[in-house]
């Protein structure tokens, strides 16, 4: 049976969120990703702006032929209080 892009997009993310689980960095275990018409997009809540960027460079190492989009959030806790931080979206 012949290979759908649909298949070839599942086998990506799972391949990306092994890496990323693989990675030894536990902040990541939360990242999780889709695949859709050559553009990966990271999403889920991480503790820093460092993670954040640590989850991009784990998939860019990976040399995939997409295009990487990171969508996700820096939790941070001031005094107590938990809030997220949202990047502003690429559109606006």
């Amino acid at each position: 049976m012949p290979t759908t892009a649909a298949d070839e997009d599942d086998i990506i993310r799972l391949a990306v969120e092994r890496q990323l689980q693989a990675s030894g960095h536990s902040a990541l275990r939360s990242v999780r990703c889709c695949v859709e018409d050559g553009l990966l997009v990271l999403y889920g809540t991480v503790p820093s702006y460092h993670a954040k960027q640590v989850a991009q460079l784990v998939v860019m190492k990976l040399e995939l032929a997409l295009r990487i989009e990171n969508r996700c959030e820096v939790e941070h806790s001031w005094h107590g209080i938990n809030s997220i931080v949202r990047s502003p979206k690429a559109d606006e």
